[in-house]
């Protein structure tokens, strides 16, 4: 009496797997929603593990060229911080020296601004009942 014929399915390497407990139920789980065997299912997270592990590096990358931007973003916050510091400081030191902000200062004040393109109207106050 002879062997059987072989199957696709000796062809294919066996490999005894021992699982973390908890884990052989996560499988499960995914394989059911995904609409596979679990053989099924880990050799797709196992083929697929390289691409995850590409992308996951991608993404840690790309954190940490958003955080260097924060970090140059928050220097500059604190660089501006700083000018206006020093150009209120002057302005209170002329308003005390004067009693007012003269209209030479603050024509020269808005030309520097300008000249920067920065915005020199001063901004309407809005009625709060009405919704302007």
């Amino acid at each position: 009496m002879g062997r059987p014929p072989k199957t696709p399915n000796d062809e294919l390497d066996k490999f005894l797997l021992r699982m973390p407990e908890g884990l052989r139920d996560q499988i499960k789980e995914a394989a059911d929603r995904n609409g596979r065997s679990m053989n099924a299912e880990i050799i797709a997270r196992i083929e697929n593990a390289p691409v995850a592990e590409d992308a996951f590096k991608r993404a840690v990358e790309r954190m940490e060229e958003f955080s260097e931007d924060l970090k140059y973003s928050l220097e500059v916050d604190r660089w501006m911080m700083e000018q206006h510091r020093g150009l209120t400081a002057i302005i209170t030191e002329v308003v005390k020296r004067n009693g007012h902000l003269d209209e030479g200062f603050v024509s020269a004040l808005k030309l520097l601004l300008d000249s920067r393109g920065q915005n020199t109207e001063f901004p309407e106050k809005k009625d709060r009942g009405s919704g302007r």
